[in-house]
């Protein structure tokens, strides 16, 4: 079945006045590199979702594919929300500006003049959350994965752990520091995290399909979420995701179209202005297609999301999927080689051959196996399809069988041989540079 794919170009709007947007339809042809990279992942069940460039005043190409609900075959449309998982910090960051920015916090701030029962409160700085250099552990999400907790309740939580470094020695990506940075946005402002960012960036920007999950509030147009699944659909619902458990570092749900509204007052300096930062607080910089990139992307329990601002070309990326794979951030950055013409070391995808019907007992192939001790994966055995557990994670993740003793791990990307039963090769994707770990069955 040929996937669903919506273009519409030329959306009319003054981002930093807040007017409604005004839509003039465009139709292009399907046959662009673009779509067909695209169409390639969603023919193989490895994207889902929408594709957007916009420079600061409209919309240039839009595409989208899938199914925001697989099993109901309901498509996406240009509404379609997902949550957009670290793409939240982005938001958290700017909060915490704009509340530095109007007086009311200051980076050097110990975070017990906000939070003064936070008991690491005053070894941290608000300065040291957002560079990541607060030595705070993240939750234990699988002790808490039935547990709908507040900010104030997700501080008890993160106080349970011991610091992982001394405060500013060290930095380290996670996500307790977000949460921090949430709860202090409420201490400050009086509101609550989500009525904070809609009273000052969603309304401003009339981001209409923008706003909080952690209340287990969902839009109408919110997908399901997905992990790679058996055939012959491919895929898996994921049901009663906690999203509370990430509020402030990826608990948000948003369109590509908002995004696009987003991205575009970051770069004009409406919202708040990043720039003037030591660092851009809430993104990465990067080099794209020889262009300076603000980024940040993340993944959340079956989603994917992008956002690429180039700042000098005026032009923000956006790449949302309601399909869980590890290979989302390289699409995006050959989304941008294929948009800029610099198609230097882009790696086309291939329509997956899936012919392979394997007859074997997958039982023989269960069991635990380790690299290292930071790196042990349990193989379980579920209705004959095999599920990869990476350092006893509760959730597992397909192997989808392509030969005998080969399986394609397409959530973390990857190909795994079993080489008679004792050892597990995983050799990671071709572009990643295709070097191999040897897990060795315990």
């Amino acid at each position: 079945m040929k996937p669903h794919a919506i273009y519409i170009l030329g959306f009319l709007i003054i981002l930093n006045t807040g007017c409604k947007e005004k839509i003039a339809e465009v139709q292009i042809e399907e046959d662009t590199e673009i779509y067909n990279y695209f169409n390639v992942l969603s023919e193989n069940k490895d994207f889902s979702g929408t594709i957007l460039i916009g420079n600061e005043n409209e919309i240039l190409e839009q595409y989208t594919f899938g199914y925001a609900d697989f099993e109901k075959q309901v498509k996406h449309t240009i509404t379609s929300t997902f949550c957009i998982a670290s793409n939240s910090k982005t938001f958290t960051a700017a909060a915490i500006i704009l509340l530095k920015d109007r007086g009311a916090i200051q980076f050097n701030d110990k975070v017990s003049k906000y939070l003064p029962d936070f008991k690491y409160g005053d070894q941290i700085t608000i300065l040291n959350l957002l560079r990541y250099e607060s030595g705070l552990a993240d939750i234990d999400w699988e002790l808490n994965r039935h547990n709908i907790l507040d900010a104030k309740a997700l501080v008890s939580e993160i106080e349970k752990k011991p610091l992982e470094f001394e405060p500013g020695t060290d930095g380290r990506y996670g996500n307790a520091g977000f949460t921090i940075l949430a709860r202090v946005v409420e201490t400050v402002s009086g509101q609550s995290y989500g009525a904070f960012l809609k009273e000052n960036f969603f309304t401003t920007y009339d981001m209409q399909h923008t706003g909080d999950l952690s209340t287990h509030e969902f839009p109408k147009d919110f997908s399901n979420p997905n992990f790679p699944g058996p055939r012959p659909e491919l895929t898996r619902y994921i049901p009663d995701v906690n999203y509370s458990l990430s509020l402030g570092s990826g608990s948000m749900y948003s369109s590509a179209i908002d995004l696009w509204k987003w991205g575009s007052s970051i770069a004009s300096k409406n919202s708040v202005n990043v720039f003037k930062e030591a660092y851009p607080y809430g993104w990465g910089r990067d080099s794209i297609a020889g262009r300076f990139c603000l980024n940040q992307t993340g993944m959340n329990n079956g989603f994917v999301s992008s956002l690429f601002i180039f700042p000098e070309e005026k032009v923000t990326m956006v790449l949302l999927s309601n399909i869980e794979n590890g290979l989302w951030v390289d699409w995006t950055k050959d989304l941008a080689k294929i948009y800029f013409k610099d198609s230097t070391d882009t790696f086309y995808p291939k329509k997956r051959e899936d012919t392979y019907s394997p007859t074997q007992d997958f039982s023989t192939y269960t069991g635990r196996f380790k690299l290292n001790e930071d790196r042990i994966i349990d193989i379980k055995n579920v209705d004959n399809d095999l599920y990869l557990h990476l350092n006893d994670f509760y959730v597992g993740h397909h192997l989808l069988p392509i030969e005998k003793d080969k399986f394609e791990l397409r959530s973390f990307t990857g190909t795994l041989f079993f080489k008679n039963k004792d050892s597990i090769h995983w050799k990671l994707p071709e572009r990643w540079g295709g070097w191999v770990q040897v897990y060795v069955r315990e």
